[in-house]
């Protein structure tokens, strides 16, 4: 029988609570990274008013891009390697203004292309939909290929955590402008006093003051619109936004002017500074006055 001497009994137990110290510290730590890789990125829209959760991983992966009527989640890999401005294509987001459509026109679209509603707020219908053609380019590696199929299937998962979110004061004047600039384009400023008045109502009337529209009518130099056939006024991009009272906001921005090339492949034909004052008003914001610079 082997005794165990006082000295050596401690030396073991001191070795026992080191190894147990050193294998919990490591479950800890594995603990928190796992917790760290798995916690999500909330991305916010703040031009349509919308939210969706990311993991890390996937906000790592994609390309987010907007235009007037969309919001594209593209693979970023994919996106990066083609020449084409849209490519890659995990989900859309289609966003409808309720001035221009109604949501029978979203039903005919889930007939269409299997067009998912997700919602409405005060200004938008929402619907989302996978691409509908392939997005995986040809020449893909199998790896890439069930890359993109995971993230793909995610987004079918991210896609639920679709929330609106509350919109600020800013943000609505920001959107008044947006969709102001992209009505510029239907208006001839070369048109007939009356038609030109008929015109600027039915187009601005959602975003401009009858004192304004009234100005413009009778004297459309001063006015935004469309000079000639091409290029033509295709949205503001804003540069600087001030609260200058509790009602009232100046928005700076440049107009943007393209040609059909332009539009083809995301270019600028012709860049015009602009400057708007916007009012609350009991119809709600409206702009109110308006000046336009000099073409860069």
């Amino acid at each position: 029988m082997i005794k165990m001497h006082p000295e050596s009994k401690c030396v073991r137990m001191s070795v026992l609570l080191l190894i147990m110290t050193v294998f919990v510290g490591i479950t800890v730590f594995l603990s928190s990274c796992s917790k760290t890789a798995d916690k999500s990125v909330l991305y916010v829209n703040e031009t349509y008013g919308f939210s969706l959760e990311f993991s890390n991983q996937f906000s790592e992966n994609v390309d987010i891009k907007e235009d007037s009527q969309s919001v594209y989640f593209m693979d970023k890999e994919i996106k990066n390697r083609s020449s084409e401005l849209f490519a890659g294509i995990l989900g859309i987001i289609e966003v409808y203004d309720k001035k221009n459509s109604s949501r029978a026109d979203l039903q005919e679209r889930e007939d269409t292309y299997n067009l998912q509603y997700l919602g409405e707020n005060e200004r938008y219908y929402f619907g989302w939909a996978h691409a509908t053609d392939v997005q995986a380019p040809e020449d893909a590696s199998e790896e890439e290929k069930n890359r993109f199929s995971k993230m793909e299937q995610e987004f079918d998962q991210i896609i639920k955590t679709f929330q609106f979110i509350e919109e600020s004061e800013e943000s609505e004047v920001l959107a008044l402008v947006e969709g102001f600039g992209h009505q510029m384009q239907k208006v001839s400023l070369l048109a007939r006093e009356n038609t030109l008045r008929q015109t600027m109502e039915e187009n601005y009337g959602d975003y401009v003051s009858t004192a304004l529209i009234e100005k413009w009518s009778k004297d459309p130099q001063y006015a935004p619109g469309r000079l000639t056939s091409s290029p033509w006024p295709d949205r503001i991009e804003v540069q600087y936004t001030e609260r200058m009272g509790e009602e009232l906001y100046k928005v700076e921005g440049i107009i943007i002017e393209i040609t059909s090339q332009e539009k083809e492949q995301s270019g600028t034909a012709a860049r015009r500074p602009i400057t708007l004052i916007v009012k609350n008003t009991s119809s709600g914001w409206q702009i109110d006055e308006v000046t336009l610079g000099k073409y860069l």
